[in-house]
């Protein structure tokens, strides 16, 4: 059996209202709890235009066999995967006060979707599948994401952590990898 590739899982900062983000703590978590295994790379992004501009590029390789970002969705009440990316981005301000407006990628396919067998995930009664990862930085990574590695890239949004604790946004996470990890192995 030939090595195994990497899995990258990514979270958010602060920004806006959300001053305390689940996704960087559950970023960290995962990190803290897995630090001896090698097949994971952790970040932690800064919710900035700038800075996630070529993340996907310069970040997802030949060796990458899994990508999973994370975002925090305030209204939310379900975990919610997300099938589809949207060439389109909204102008509400990043963390440095950029707003974008218009088209990630000029004249770039409209939408991308994952190429990830979602069924295949187990999930529960508190998640569900998406088709909108709304017109944010999360839609921007994911689908900047997509155009580079849509056969192994997902997109999670995750509701406030007042509705669905740390610790069992991270179970939840070891399980869908579990279940992924046998369609990109």
């Amino acid at each position: 059996m030939g090595e195994r590739g990497k899995i990258i899982l990514t979270g958010f900062g602060a920004f806006g209202n959300v001053t305390s983000n689940p996704t960087e703590k559950l970023i960290l978590s995962l990190q803290e709890e897995l630090q001896e295994d090698e097949l994971y790379q952790f970040y932690v992004l800064p919710v900035s235009f700038s800075h996630c501009s070529n993340w996907s590029e310069e970040h997802i390789l030949d060796t990458t066999c899994l990508i999973i970002h994370f975002g925090v969705s305030e209204s939310s009440r379900i975990i919610q995967l997300e099938t589809t990316g949207r060439n389109i981005i909204g102008k509400r301000k990043d963390v440095n006060g950029h707003s974008q407006g218009g088209q990630i990628i000029e004249n770039g396919p409209g939408q991308i979707e994952t190429k990830l067998d979602l069924c295949l995930v187990n999930r529960d009664p508190d998640c569900e599948i998406s088709h909108n990862a709304g017109d944010y930085l999360c839609n921007f990574i994911f689908y900047k994401s997509l155009l580079v590695a849509p056969e192994k890239t997902l997109f999670v949004h995750v509701p406030p952590e007042e509705v669905v604790s740390i610790d069992e946004l991270k179970n939840f996470t070891l399980k869908m990898i579990r279940n992924l990890q046998s369609q990109v192995d």
